[in-house]
């Protein structure tokens, strides 16, 4: 009976030690495991970043392209607005002595801008220049006191040349600036051409 005790204690204590040894290579085993997915996933996470980065970056590069700077926007929507303003202006055929009104579109309304126009279309010659201009009201008639420099008069006009100059000039500026009248001076004198001579207090209107 002894004997049997001994060796029953002996089996117990082999199986004891043998089962410790099995748990362990067991809990070794799954701390490898788990480490090793753990080191997957660490190599897996920068190509995900990279990824997202791409798309992000894909994505602002095509909004950039779709979409105008706002700087641009607004030198657009600026030179569109500067463009909106109109003056009208005359030129005239010397054989059959009749007036055509044309418009443009300019920065902005001025007499500098139909003297312009004027001189492209050979109403007025090259160099003619306004010395100063505005409307005002004399004795109650929306009139343009204008004042154009000594390039205003071209001495080498004949009669009906000069006179169809000044018509045009006179139309273009009545006609753009919504006035009755025209007071004309050349150097803060009345004009005096070739062929025709303003006396004080007569004005240039439209005809």
């Amino acid at each position: 009976m002894k004997i049997n005790k001994k060796i029953r204690m002996i089996l117990l204590s082999t199986a004891l030690v043998f089962g410790s040894m099995f748990l362990t290579a067991c809990q070794d085993g799954k701390d490898a495991a788990n480490s090793k997915d753990q080191t997957q996933t660490s190599q897996e996470e920068p190509t995900n970043g990279k990824a997202t980065d791409e798309n992000t970056q894909a994505d602002h590069e095509k909004n950039s392209k779709d979409k105008p700077s706002q700087d641009q926007s607004k030198d657009q929507k600026d030179t569109s607005k500067a463009k909106q303003a109109k003056i009208v202006y005359y030129t005239y055929d010397i054989n059959t002595e009749k007036l055509s009104e044309n418009t443009r579109s300019v920065d902005e309304v001025s007499v500098g801008n139909i003297v312009k126009a004027l001189i492209e279309n050979k109403v007025l010659q090259s160099g003619t220049e306004v010395n100063s201009a505005k409307v005002t009201d004399l004795d109650g008639v929306r009139t343009l006191v204008v004042d154009m420099n000594d390039k205003f008069v071209n001495f080498d006009q004949g009669a009906t040349s000069e006179s169809l100059s000044l018509r045009c000039f006179a139309n273009s500026v009545v006609k753009t600036f919504k006035v009755d009248q025209v007071k004309l001076s050349v150097n803060g004198k009345n004009y005096s051409g070739g062929h025709i001579a303003l006396k004080d207090g007569e004005y240039l209107k439209f005809k």
